[in-house]
């Protein structure tokens, strides 16, 4: 091995530029690797299907972890906390905006008893329901993002962090370590993002994925 070899960033391909491909592959940009995406679909692709789902998708900050899931509390929280950074910049589709959850039963299990995330969030407090199917509601500030804005504000801070993109299709897992370059280098990383298309791609073909459906219901605030 070279001198300059020794000193080369790890050949890093992430499979993928959903919100976890585009969020994977900036971190690892940032944290000394040589990142490349491979995806069918990009953010603002005009070609993208309706399986490339992170632009169609509702997005905002609420904590769905068990009262006593130290790890899930720690990503939520954790989440909960850079989103607030990241809706400081005007253009990263993130705001933080008043939101009301009501419950039909207490979250915790505890009569009485406030959630563990209200002490995370901004401006949280218990306030009285007019529901009778839901008696227990709680108001506060979560970030909102747009997620179609969102995965563009990621995709261009990664290449501006030096990151590359390849936009082509696999049939195989294996099929990224074919590196497409100057020259020709190992991959020494390969991750997979694919989300739902992992049950259909080579090397994968992960059955345990499956679609599910939401609704988001847009409305003009009063």
């Amino acid at each position: 091995m070279s001198p300059n070899e020794k000193h080369e960033k790890p050949l890093v391909v992430v499979i993928g530029a959903g919100v976890v491909g585009l969020t994977t592959a900036l971190l690892l940009q940032c944290n000394h690797y040589d990142v490349t995406i491979i995806a069918s679909e990009f953010p603002k692709d005009e070609r993208a299907n309706p399986d490339y789902a992170s632009p169609k998708a509702g997005a905002h900050w609420r904590s769905m972890c068990d009262e006593d899931d130290a790890r899930a509390k720690e990503y939520d929280t954790i989440s909960y906390r850079t989103l607030q950074e990241l809706a400081k910049y005007p253009d990263s589709g993130v705001k933080i905006l008043s939101a009301i959850d009501y419950f039909d039963f207490n979250p915790t299990g505890h009569e009485g008893r406030d959630p563990w995330w209200s002490k995370i969030v901004q401006d949280f407090k218990p306030i009285p329901s007019t529901n009778e199917e839901f008696p227990i509601a709680y108001s506060y500030k979560t970030p909102v993002v747009t997620p179609s804005i969102y995965l563009t504000f990621l995709l261009e801070r990664f290449k501006a962090a030096g990151g590359r993109v390849q936009q082509r299709k696999l049939s195989h897992i294996t099929e990224a370590a074919l590196w497409v370059g100057t020259k020709p280098r190992p991959v020494k990383i390969i991750v997979n993002c694919t989300g739902f298309q992992a049950r259909y791609l080579g090397g994968a073909l992960d059955t345990r994925c499956f679609q599910t459906r939401g609704q988001t219901i847009v409305v003009r605030a009063g």
